[in-house]
C-alpha cells in the first residue's frame, strides 16, 4: 500500500512540474513580467506547491528555458540532411510550430533572469540547425541569400510566435495554423531572380503616387517649385527621401 501511495506521489510531483513548466512558457510568453502566482493560477497548482518545485523565479524561468531549448533542439535534430529543404522547413513547422513559438517571448522573459552568456549558450545549438536549414536551402537555390541567415531565422521564430499567439487567442484555428504559417516563411525566404517573368506576373502596377515619386527621383518635367500633390509628410519633409528632423 506505501509503495503504490509513494508512486502516486511521484506521478503527481511529475505531472504538476510538467504543469507548472507548460504554464511558465504560455504564460511568460505573453506577459514577461507575470508573477509567480499567476503562472501557479495557469498551472492550477497552489503557490505552495510550485515553491515546493521552483523556490525562486530565477530557478523557475531558467528550467523552462532550459526545456524549452531542449526540446527545440530535439525537434530540430529530427531533420534529415537529405531531404529538400522546403520540405524540411514545412515538416519542421507542422511538428514543432508550438514549441518554437515560444522562443522570443520567453527570450525577453529569461532575459531577465539568466544572464547573457547562459542565454547565448542555449541558443546556440538550436539557432545553428537554423542557419542550417536555411543555408542548405540556399545551396539548393530555393531560398534566397542576399540576407544576413542569423536575421532569418529570428523572422522564422517570429512568426511560429505570431501563429502560436493567434492560436491562443482564438483567432486562427489550428487545422489550418500550420499552412497559414509556411506559407508566410515561404514567401518570406523563397529565392526570386529579378525580373523573372514569375515576379513580373505577380508585381502589382504602380500607382500614380508612385509614378509621379519615380519621375521626381529621375529629375522629371515638374520643377521643385512646383511640387507633386500628395498627403502631408507625418515627419514634416518636404520629400519622402529626406532625413527625420529633430529626432528624439
Amino acid at each position: 500500500m506505501q509503495v503504490r501511495q509513494g508512486r502516486r506521489g511521484r506521478a503527481d510531483a511529475v505531472r504538476n512540474r510538467t504543469a507548472i513548466i507548460e504554464a511558465t512558457l504560455s504564460t511568460l510568453n505573453e506577459k514577461p513580467s507575470a508573477s509567480l502566482a499567476e503562472i501557479a493560477t495557469a498551472a492550477g497548482v497552489s503557490r505552495g506547491t510550485l515553491y515546493g518545485h521552483f523556490p525562486s523565479r530565477q530557478s523557475l524561468v531558467a528550467a523552462a528555458f532550459d526545456w524549452l531549448m531542449g526540446d527545440v533542439d530535439a525537434q530540430l535534430a529530427k531533420i534529415d540532411p537529405a531531404t529538400p529543404a522546403v520540405a524540411s522547413l514545412e515538416q519542421l513547422v507542422a511538428t514543432s510550430w508550438w514549441v518554437l513559438g515560444h522562443i522570443a517571448g520567453m527570450t525577453t522573459a529569461a532575459s531577465l533572469e539568466i544572464p547573457a552568456r547562459e542565454l547565448r549558450r542555449l541558443h546556440r545549438e538550436p539557432l545553428a540547425r537554423i542557419q542550417g536549414l536555411l543555408a542548405q536551402g540556399r545551396e539548393q537555390g530555393v531560398f534566397r541569400s542576399d540576407q544576413d541567415l542569423e536575421w532569418q531565422a529570428q523572422c522564422f521564430y517570429s512568426i511560429l510566435q505570431a501563429g502560436a499567439t493567434q492560436v491562443r487567442g482564438g483567432r486562427l484555428l489550428p487545422s489550418t495554423a500550420t499552412a497559414e504559417m509556411a506559407t508566410t516563411i515561404r514567401a518570406m525566404l523563397e529565392a526570386r531572380t529579378e525580373g523573372s517573368p514569375e515576379e513580373a506576373s505577380e508585381r502589382p502596377p504602380p500607382s500614380a503616387d508612385q509614378l509621379e515619386s519615380q519621375k521626381q527621383l529621375r529629375g522629371g518635367s515638374r520643377s521643385s517649385t512646383q511640387p507633386a500633390s500628395r498627403r502631408p509628410d507625418p515627419f514634416g519633409r518636404s520629400h519622402p527621401l529626406d532625413p527625420v528632423q529633430g529626432g528624439g
